[in-house]
């Protein structure tokens, strides 16, 4: 991936009677369609950005194209998806010092409740925080010593959205 596209680069060791290439994507790995055309300019790299490819996992191939109409394909290379960082995750878990390391990835701003609940379902810490928008870390230190155990930590969004995380203490 480079900038708003995705860098598709091949070496070729002999261009000899090749007229053109064809470059080729697909989202599944089989069926491909054609998203570029470079002519051959007897070199021994080529490049072209797909600026039309989107966010999700693609697979490229090259076909090299002779004067006679012989078509020879390269192998597959895959290019994996952007991953964006929207979890809300607990580190280090097992929660370390009684202190809950919340991590919010690329989150929206938003009001957040936040209870840990044992396993017997009682509430034993709730706390609001206020989320910017992005991605940060919040402190969260229950003001009783949690004893070592499983416990659910749930997190609910002014949207009615809920997250829970098992962490261990």
């Amino acid at each position: 991936r480079k900038d708003s596209g995705i860098l598709v680069s091949w070496n070729i060791e002999n261009e000899k009677n090749i007229t053109h290439y064809e470059i080729e994507r697909s989202t599944d790995g089989i069926n491909f369609n054609k998203v570029g055309k470079l002519a051959s300019q007897s070199l021994s790299n080529y490049t072209m950005v797909d600026k039309s490819a989107g966010e999700s996992a693609y697979y490229y191939r090259i076909s090299a194209v002779s004067v006679d109409g012989e078509i020879k394909k390269s192998g597959i290379a895959k290019v994996n998806s952007i991953e964006k960082n929207t979890l809300i995750t607990v580190y280090p878990n097992p929660v370390k010092d009684n202190n809950i390391q919340l991590k919010f990835g690329e989150q929206e701003s938003a009001n957040y409740n936040i209870r840990l609940i044992n396993v017997d379902g009682k509430v034993l810490f709730t706390k609001a925080i206020r989320h910017m928008a992005g991605t940060n870390i919040e402190s969260i230190k229950p003001e009783t010593r949690i004893a070592h155990g499983i416990y659910q930590l749930e997190i609910s969004k002014q949207d009615g959205k809920v997250e829970i995380i098992q962490v261990l203490f």
